[in-house]
């Protein structure tokens, strides 16, 4: 089997989790999907194609539409995605839609709950629920790694919500409609750092926008250039010092995959 498995990682849930398939298909490459879109178009020669990506406001992440969007091959491989929250397949169902334009499809998904990472919102998870949720990790991935060895497929399961459920879920998504429509409100120009900086260049390392340089040994976040709000700045940051306005972050806790380091964040440029 010749896979390739595409992710994309501010935090290091998704890169543990594709290393992790990466030890459970043979032969298989991880290739980080930031340096992919450096080029133009991105074609694949690979039989089977994974994509492991993040969750945005209840959904993909712009750069991963753009990805697929520019993703191309000879012929069509078997193509995988999983996503390191949970989610309803409309995720899925808006990736096929792209991939159908160029005769492509999904033929496994799996959604899976890492721990929470949007600060701005949550406070982060305790040590004993990272250990929990890598754990149940593991069983997840073995049975869609079976699947993909197997090349059969094996859609996740639609989710059937109780009425009241189901009008609470048409409020979130409109919720996330507005978030896309403002760009998380302005969240990619609210980033400052406070005097607990110490000016050791990690937010410089870790952006995977490259938009962030060290003026006079603070980091500033350059307004021209646009924000994949991977969040890889404020979270990594060992001083805690970078926060983001008006949303409470200095008392929420920071979060990264404890197996994931923040060279492997930078190595994704």
């Amino acid at each position: 089997m010749a896979a390739e498995i595409y992710y994309f990682s501010g935090t290091g849930n998704t890169l543990h989790m594709a290393r992790e398939l990466q030890k459970r298909l043979p032969g298989s490459v991880l290739v980080p999907i930031v340096r992919a879109m450096k080029g133009g178009t991105i074609k694949t020669g690979a039989d089977t194609v994974g994509i492991v990506f993040p969750i945005y406001a209840t959904t993909f992440p712009d750069i991963i539409g753009q990805f697929l969007e520019r993703l191309t091959w000879d012929a069509a491989p078997y193509i995988f995605a999983v996503s390191s929250r949970n989610c309803m397949n409309h995720v899925f169902s808006q990736m096929d839609e792209i991939l159908a334009k160029k005769g492509g499809k999904l033929s496994a998904t799996l959604s899976v709950q890492m721990p929470q990472n949007y600060l701005p919102v949550f406070k982060m998870a305790d040590q004993a629920d990272v250990e929990r949720m890598d754990a149940a990790l593991e069983a997840r991935l073995d049975e869609l790694t079976a699947a993909v060895l197997e090349q059969r497929v094996q859609m996740q399961e639609a989710k059937k919500l109780p009425f009241i459920f189901a009008a609470l879920y048409s409020l979130v998504r409109f919720f996330s409609f507005l978030n896309r429509k403002t760009n998380y409100f302005n969240m990619a120009n609210r980033f400052y750092a406070t005097h607990a900086c110490t000016s050791c260049g990690l937010c410089e390392r870790v952006c995977l926008s490259e938009r962030i340089s060290l003026i006079s040994g603070k980091p500033a976040w350059d307004a021209n250039k646009p924000c994949q709000l991977c969040l890889a700045c404020i979270h990594h940051c060992p001083a805690q010092a970078i926060q983001l306005k008006r949303t409470g972050t200095a008392k929420k806790g920071r979060y990264h995959h404890p197996g994931i380091t923040p060279d492997d964040i930078a190595a994704q440029i």
